[in-house]
């Protein structure tokens, strides 16, 4: 019985040393593979910010014409956002829930960008696609990425009432990428309207003193 216990005991010891075993080299490959990937990241969020400022010929245009394509208006924003998830995981932060929000963000951008501009429905899939590649690659386009809010809300609601939505979304969209809550704006601009009324005061009773001498 002891025999038994002892042999027992060892195999449980050494189970548990090759699951500490196996956890560490798990752990020595993803610290490997993080900088790694960060380095990636940084470099194609460089290339993105380049490529989004700087036109060029060749290839490099056609793949600017495909980021705008796609991305409309927040081509601007996705190589500082590479970049800043190249920070995070360098950093070994949680990235997921503000990539989540980012993404979310440039939605809410995209698909306003699109329900100000001139671009109609279209009567199919394929027709509507190729008007938002096209519409992506004005000044102020939404891409393909405004299929998600702005198209659809504009085939359901119309204008103006699909602008007036996602300017709502957009401001929320925004105090949840910043983390601003409802106090903190109000506030803010209840500290700017106090300032202005405050100056608008002392105006105008710099203007009666003056009209009384």
């Amino acid at each position: 019985m002891e025999q038994k216990k002892r042999s027992t005991a060892k195999r449980t010891s050494s189970r548990k040393t090759s699951t500490r075993s196996s956890s560490s080299r798990s752990g020595k490959k993803a610290a490997q593979t993080d900088p790694l990937y960060s380095v990636l990241l940084f470099g194609l969020g460089l290339l993105l910010l380049c490529m989004a400022f700087i036109p060029g010929q060749s290839a490099w245009s056609l793949l600017r014409a495909g980021l705008f394509g796609v991305f409309g208006v927040c081509s601007y924003a996705v190589g500082p956002l590479l970049v800043y998830l190249a920070v995070l995981i360098a950093r070994r932060q949680p990235f997921w829930v503000q990539l989540a929000k980012a993404l979310l963000l440039m939605m809410f951008v995209s698909g306003t960008a699109l329900v100000f501009s001139k671009t109609q429905l279209q009567p199919d899939f394929f027709s509507a696609v190729q008007a938002l590649y096209k519409n992506g690659s004005q000044p102020i386009g939404g891409g393909l990425l405004s299929l998600v809010f702005g198209y659809s809300l504009l085939a359901l609601c119309g204008r103006p009432a699909a602008n007036i939505i996602l300017v709502i979304l957009l401001v929320m969209g925004i105090m949840l990428f910043t983390g601003a809550t409802p106090l903190e704006v109000w506030s803010f601009f209840a500290a700017r309207f106090g300032t202005v009324q405050r100056h608008a005061e002392r105006t105008a009773t710099a203007m009666a003193e003056h009209r009384a001498v």
